[in-house]
C-alpha cells in the first residue's frame, strides 16, 4: 500500500496513518482556537496531497482513486450528503434555534470579512463563500479519512474496526469547528451540544464510507461531502444569517 521508503520508516499502515491524524489535528485546532480559519485549507491541500506521496499506485486504487463507473451513483451520493445536512440542521434549530449553541450558527462566526447581507442577495458571492467547503474539505478529507485511514486500518482489523476508527478521528477532529470555548480566558467544551455535533459528524463519516462503497470509488464519498457542505453553508446563509 505504502511506498518502499515509508516501509522503511513505519512497518505498520494504521501506525502511520493514526500518527498523521493526530498530527494534522493538532494544527486545526490552534489554528481554529487562534480564528486563522483560512489557514485550514492548507491542512486539506496536504491531505489532497498525501495520498501522492506516501502510496503507491495500487495503493492509491486500494483507497478507491479509480475511475468513476456510474455517474448516477456519484449524484445519488451528493443528494444524500445535501439531506444529511438537512437532518443536521433540522436537529440543530430544534434545539437551540439561532443561538450560539447551534454548531452552524457557531460555524458561520468563521465567515469573515462579508456581510450576510451582501451573500444573501448575490449567488455568486455565495458560490465564492461555499467553493472552499464544496471542494477542499470533501477531496482533502475524503483522500485522508475514508482512503488513506481506513483503508490501512481495514487491512489490519477489519472493516467494522475500520469504521468505528474512522469515525472516531473524524468526529474528534471535527471538535475544532465546533464544542471548544475560550471564554474568559478559558478553554472549556460545550456540552452537551459539542456531543450532539460529534455524534452527527461520527454519523456523517459512516454515511460518506457507504457512498464510497456504494459508488465503489472515494469520489462518491467526495461528492457525497461536498453536498453536505454545500447544504450547510446554504443553510448558514439563508436560513440562520
Amino acid at each position: 500500500m505504502v511506498k518502499p521508503f515509508v516501509e522503511k520508516i513505519i512497518k505498520e499502515p494504521w501506525v502511520l496513518m493514526a500518527s498523521l491524524a493526530i498530527m494534522l489535528a493538532i494544527p486545526r485546532f490552534l489554528l481554529m482556537l487562534q480564528g486563522k480559519y483560512n489557514a485550514i485549507a492548507v491542512i486539506f491541500v496536504l491531505m489532497t496531497a498525501l495520498p501522492f506521496l506516501l502510496l503507491t499506485t495500487i495503493g492509491k486504487q486500494k483507497i478507491g482513486m479509480v475511475k468513476p463507473k456510474h455517474l448516477l451513483r456519484l449524484i445519488s451520493s451528493f443528494i444524500v450528503g445535501i439531506l444529511l445536512s438537512t437532518f443536521v440542521f433540522l436537529i440543530g434549530y430544534a434545539l437551540y434555534e439561532k443561538s450560539s449553541l447551534n454548531w452552524y450558527v457557531a460555524i458561520m462566526g468563521t465567515i469573515k470579512g462579508i456581510p450576510m447581507e451582501s451573500i444573501k442577495s448575490s449567488p455568486g458571492l455565495f458560490a465564492v463563500i461555499a467553493l472552499p467547503a464544496v471542494v477542499f474539505s470533501p477531496v482533502g478529507e475524503e483522500l485522508f479519512f475514508r482512503g488513506m485511514v481506513h483503508e490501512a486500518f481495514a487491512t489490519r482489523f477489519g472493516y467494522f474496526i475500520a469504521l468505528f476508527v474512522d469515525a472516531t478521528f473524524f468526529a474528534v477532529t471535527h471538535i475544532a469547528h465546533y464544542g471548544l470555548s475560550t471564554a474568559n480566558n478559558t478553554l472549556t467544551i460545550l456540552l452537551p451540544s459539542a456531543l450532539w455535533w460529534m455524534m452527527f459528524m461520527a454519523l456523517a463519516s459512516i454515511v460518506f464510507t457507504m457512498a464510497k462503497t456504494y459508488s465503489g470509488t472515494i469520489w462518491g464519498a467526495t461528492c457525497c461531502h461536498a453536498g453536505f457542505n454545500l447544504a450547510m453553508m446554504w443553510f448558514i446563509c439563508y436560513r440562520l444569517a
